[in-house]
């Protein structure tokens, strides 16, 4: 995301890659975090919008493992971001940084000591003993990556150059590697209650709707790991209501992302096929909403007679934002400092409000 009017200040926890120590600046004679500054807001999970900073900083490539601290001042058009990074390896340190460890942090009274303190806490215990996520430890990577290599030498379609992260956050973890057949695509996902196994969700319904949900290349269910075939482009939120009646190509639509896949009736998904036309809305076209309804209801004649199926879709209404607010919820515990998940569920609250 980006909009010229707002900048971006990151605060960067650079952990070493061995040792239970965090990258300090010196700055008018203390050591703090170092920070940097960007135009516009940045989105903090995607590794490609907040990592170029943090490489000109270190002069060197790193891994992104955490957003630790994030929030947003409308008033200023100020967003403010703590994000935890580790080098892939120990980069020769710029002029007026240093590596600091317990004896170095001793004392310290100032924020940036305090937050450079707990994380080298947390480095000394080790971990999975702090609650996070287990992408956000130093290792993780170099195991993910392993596991992936010999997977997908395995299938014969080794990798062929280097594995980038495409976004990490508490939710889920993405990586992406080319081969000699194309890209592919690692996840791995969090274990919230409302989350399920994805890959072994994706395998089973990829056997029942063939050529319309993507079979992963490779599961590894215990720890919640799938690698995927690049499948062309996405269609995307804004796509016209005739790309979306009609479909893309003779195979029409690939559906991913089945991380919160439940069952329930399939007119709740309505709520957000397109948000702010799928059902009444004083912003929305009454055109538009009514070309989405009479496009939707027909395909579902053979189960319900006409009224019933229109009664469906009204009642349907609250119940969707409904279901969307719970689930946000649920998110928003697992991302607690990620503004946009507050946000959305209480969009969805007011949804239910608007439409009881």
């Amino acid at each position: 995301m980006s909009d010229d009017r707002w900048r971006t200040r990151l605060r960067w926890v650079v952990v070493h890659p061995d040792r239970p120590q965090v990258l300090l600046a010196r700055r008018d004679g203390a050591l703090d975090l170092p920070e940097v500054e960007r135009p516009g807001q940045l989105w903090t999970a995607d590794p490609t919008e907040v990592l170029p900073a943090l490489r000109e900083l270190l002069g060197a490539d790193a891994l992104l493992l955490d957003c630790l601290d994030q929030h947003e001042d409308p008033a200023a058009r100020v967003q403010r971001a703590t994000l935890l990074a580790v080098p892939r390896e120990a980069p020769a340190l710029p002029q007026g940084m240093a590596w600091v460890g317990r004896d170095g942090l001793a004392g310290g009274q100032t924020e940036d000591a305090a937050v450079a303190a707990r994380v080298v806490e947390a480095l000394e215990r080790g971990p999975g003993r702090d609650g996070g996520q287990p992408w956000a430890a130093r290792g993780w990577f170099g195991e993910a990556e392993r596991w992936l290599r010999a997977t997908m030498e395995r299938l014969g379609r080794p990798v062929t150059g280097t594995v980038r992260q495409a976004r990490v956050w508490r939710l889920s973890c993405v990586l992406r590697a080319p081969t000699g057949g194309g890209e592919v695509w690692f996840k791995a996902n969090t274990t919230s209650p409302l989350f399920v196994n994805e890959g072994v969700v994706m395998g089973a319904l990829a056997g029942l709707f063939p050529g319309q949900v993507p079979a992963p290349l490779a599961v590894e269910p215990e720890r919640g790991w799938m690698v995927l075939a690049d499948f062309g482009e996405e269609v995307g939120w804004e796509a016209p209501l005739e790309v979306v009646q009609r479909g893309q190509g003779p195979g029409g639509y690939l559906f991913f992302d089945w991380t919160d896949a439940c069952v329930a009736h399939p007119f709740l998904d309505l709520a957000t096929i397109r948000p702010g036309t799928a059902f009444t809305d004083a912003v929305c076209e009454d055109e538009l909403r009514e070309r989405l309804r009479e496009a939707y209801l027909p395909e579902w004649a053979s189960f319900e007679p006409p009224g019933r199926l229109a009664r469906a879709w009204e009642l349907a209404a609250p119940l969707g934002a409904l279901h969307q607010a719970v689930s946000y919820r649920s998110l928003a515990t697992q991302a607690p400092m990620d503004p946009h998940m507050a946000q959305s569920t209480a969009f969805w609250l007011r949804r239910v409000l608007a439409l009881a």
